[in-house]
């Protein structure tokens, strides 16, 4: 769901409302899973979640464990978590929503049936953002940039502090190459929450597009002081000092450059839990320490 360099997500803090108050049992450990998915440490909130849920079947914890399923690639299991929260809470616009995106991204032929259950849902709550913010990703699959950017302005404009829905918008229009328009939503958010890496290393991704390395490498050093297990940060920080060092002529540069590339794909591999791990992040770091001890 969060869109990040290549479409991925990641949800902050101000996930929607349930249809019943969240017992105070379980605020803790719902708090603790929801700092976890911001800082996309998603098998972490998993733990904490079922963990809780274990304790009390809450339908917060309940929706947040579809939220990280889905991040996670679970879709069928997001499926269960969001029939069994509907099964009580029948008229959860949220849950509906979700189950309209989750159903469309695991069978594409369920997409006119998920259009047809998110306008069902919009109508259900018209004053409720998150709806829109499905439309938007919902969009965003079918690369239908415009749609995406007016469905995160309608969910925003209903809610001015919904930081998945300007990390949407600014994917969408970074697709139409209105990359200042992306940087000025990726600004929004870190005034909201200026602790999260990914908007800075969605910054970076901008100016590496730019071949303004410089303001991409600053951008990354700030994800990087503010979440030190932010497992991308680290990757796009080696491909910019890959970058670097392809562009210097100068054999100590270049060398430098890859050496500092390396050192951040093994930071990268020190963060990531081993079942995440990108194969190609791990091969390139084989290639770059090869080539560092031919040179």
């Amino acid at each position: 769901m969060r869109v990040f360099i290549l479409c991925l997500l990641v949800a902050a803090f101000g996930l929607p409302v349930s249809a019943q108050a969240t017992p105070t049992s379980v605020v803790p450990l719902l708090t603790q899973a929801r700092e976890h998915f911001a800082a996309s440490r998603y098998r972490l909130a998993q733990e904490v979640l079922d963990t809780l849920l274990a304790q009390e079947d809450s339908l917060d914890a309940r929706f947040l464990r579809a939220e990280v399923l889905l991040e996670r690639g679970l879709l069928e299991d997001a499926l269960a978590d969001l029939d069994a929260l509907l099964a009580q809470a029948p008229q959860h616009t949220a849950a509906l929503a979700l189950r309209a995106y989750v159903a469309a991204t695991s069978d594409e032929s369920q997409r006119q049936a998920s259009l047809v259950a998110l306008e069902q849902a919009i109508a259900l709550d018209p004053t409720a953002a998150y709806p829109h913010y499905i439309r938007a990703l919902l969009a965003m699959q079918t690369a239908d940039y415009a749609d995406a950017v007016a469905a995160a302005s309608e969910a925003l404009a209903r809610d001015a502090d919904f930081l998945l829905a300007y990390n949407v918008r600014a994917s969408a229009n970074v697709a139409q190459g209105r990359t200042d328009d992306a940087l000025a939503d990726y600004d929004r958010i870190t005034a909201l929450q200026p602790a999260l890496a990914y908007p800075y290393v969605n910054r970076a991704v901008i100016y590496r597009m730019r071949r303004d390395y410089d303001k991409a490498l600053a951008q990354l050093d700030q994800a990087i002081a503010q979440q030190a297990d932010y497992a991308p940060a680290y990757v796009i920080r080696a491909f910019v000092h890959i970058q670097l060092g392809n562009a210097s002529p100068n054999r100590t540069d270049y060398r430098a450059a890859y050496e500092r590339a390396l050192q951040d794909l093994t930071s990268y591999l020190a963060v990531t839990h081993p079942d995440d791990v990108l194969p190609d992040i791990a091969q390139l770091k084989s290639q770059l320490e090869a080539l560092l001890a031919t040179r």
